[in-house]
């Protein structure tokens, strides 16, 4: 009895070895064992959300496969990524190293973001390659929003209203405020690869989600154009970012979009505007399944606005192109009020334009408009001139939650304004989520088994 007792347990041993073996094989994708940590990490475990972790398995050599390729499992890894509420403490699990996580901007504008990379080398039979992760996070949610809509237009008029340095804004096809802020970002990631002798075998991990992934969209057509390093860049909920007309022909740059998400729709693409690289669209409202599937992950209804792309046309409608957002139009002002004596109107208009101004001067929407106090034979009328831009802030101040009763905006906005306000939280709170674009992921994935 004993003995067969011990034939029983070693023929287990050796089934329960031959299958582990088996499954660290199938998960590299086979592969030998030479050396094995040296290129593969253990498995990651990280929340997506409080109802549900995900598990996978990071192979670095997915970074010496083709970068003109989707990859599901950079795709995933890179979510992941940008959906863990500490990431620095991820990048050191998935093992990398040399770690550095800072601000990217300055207090006087809304041209920012948060910076962290990480480098590991990976060493696979006769190849050894330099990874640098590029993680591109967002700022604080208001001067986000603003950023969001700072579009900018390389004309007189963008210069003289906004007051911005035209130096900093280095490629004008590009909106203003991503263009601006991924030019920092380059300078950074350049001086990290100087900082650690980083040479040609070196490849760079570039990712962001919704403004940040539109900044990375920028970042990664950067590197492309370079030729002493390689790169991948996954971007997830990027708004559009560029009017270049070669955009479409950038080949390493994947942009993960939920067609549901009112984000990626910004600036409008009458406007010229469109993404660098490769788009992967996909609905998750098209697909049944996803709304139990929504509900099971984040334990919460997915909701959308059905047709989110009439909110922006609305916009572009009302602001035909870019530079119009920097015109005063003849209809759009509104009317302060009749003052008896010019020393009431005077104090009037000092306290409207100190709540415009009111805060950080980035945070600020006074400078996009004009006060006019007009002499009449009994009284005096104080005007308020709102630029296109104008509007476009107050459109941000509701995207950050601003309460926004008290401010007065021309009629010719009204309408527009509704539209936007009406769909907002609908087309972003679920649609625009982390959770939503794991979805994606997941029929993407099932397309490439397809």
């Amino acid at each position: 009895m004993k003995k067969l007792k011990v034939i029983i347990y070693t023929i287990v041993g050796i089934v329960t070895a031959l299958i582990t073996a088996l499954l660290i094989f199938t998960a590299g994708g086979g592969f030998d064992t030479t050396e094995v940590s040296d290129y593969f990490i253990r498995r990651v475990r990280a929340p997506l959300s409080n109802a549900r972790t995900v598990v996978l398995d990071l192979d670095y050599r997915a970074f010496m496969s083709d970068n003109t390729l989707y990859n599901q499992d950079i795709a995933l890894i890179s979510l992941l990524i940008n959906s863990h509420p500490a990431v620095t403490h991820l990048m050191s699990d998935i093992g990398l190293s040399n770690i550095e996580a800072m601000f990217v901007g300055t207090n006087i504008d809304t041209d920012q973001a948060h910076l962290s990379m990480g480098h590991r080398r990976v060493a696979y039979s006769d190849t050894t390659m330099d990874i640098v992760l590029v993680n591109i996070s967002g700022a604080a949610p208001h001067n986000g929003w603003f950023n969001y809509f700072d579009v900018g237009a390389n004309t007189p008029e963008f210069f003289a209203l906004t007051e911005s340095n035209p130096s900093d804004w280095l490629d004008h096809r590009n909106h203003k405020g991503y263009d601006v802020a991924a030019g920092r970002i380059i300078a950074e990631v350049e001086h990290y690869l100087e900082s650690l002798g980083l040479g040609a075998d070196t490849v760079l991990w570039i990712t962001g989600f919704g403004r940040s992934g539109a900044i990375a969209n920028i970042v990664g057509a950067n590197f492309e154009r370079q030729t002493a390093v390689s790169s991948f860049t996954y971007a997830f909920a990027a708004p559009n970012v560029t009017t270049n007309p070669g955009a479409r022909d950038y080949k390493t740059i994947f942009n993960i979009i939920n067609l549901d998400d009112m984000v990626p729709l910004f600036p409008p693409s009458e406007w010229g505007f469109t993404r660098f690289g490769v788009d992967l669209p996909v609905s998750v409202a098209a697909n049944e399944e996803n709304f139990e599937l929504f509900s099971e992950l984040a334990r919460a209804r997915y909701t959308h606005f059905p047709n989110a792309y009439s909110v922006i046309h609305e916009i572009s409608e009302l602001i035909p192109k870019r530079e119009s957002l920097y015109i005063f139009e003849d209809d759009a002002f509104v009317m302060v009020g009749e003052f008896s004596d010019r020393e009431e109107a005077e104090l009037v208009r000092e306290r409207l334009e100190t709540i415009l101004e009111l805060g950080t001067d980035r945070a600020g929407i006074g400078h996009l408009a004009r006060t006019h106090i007009y002499e009449h034979d009994s009284h005096y009328e104080l005007i308020h001139y709102q630029s296109n831009a104008y509007f476009a802030k107050v459109l941000a101040e509701l995207a950050a939650g601003t309460n926004l009763e008290r401010r007065a905006i021309a009629d010719r906005f009204l309408s527009a304004r509704a539209t936007f306000d009406r769909a907002f939280v609908a087309g972003t709170r679920r649609p625009h989520s982390f959770t939503a674009y794991y979805l994606i992921l997941n029929e993407l994935a099932s397309d490439e088994q397809h």
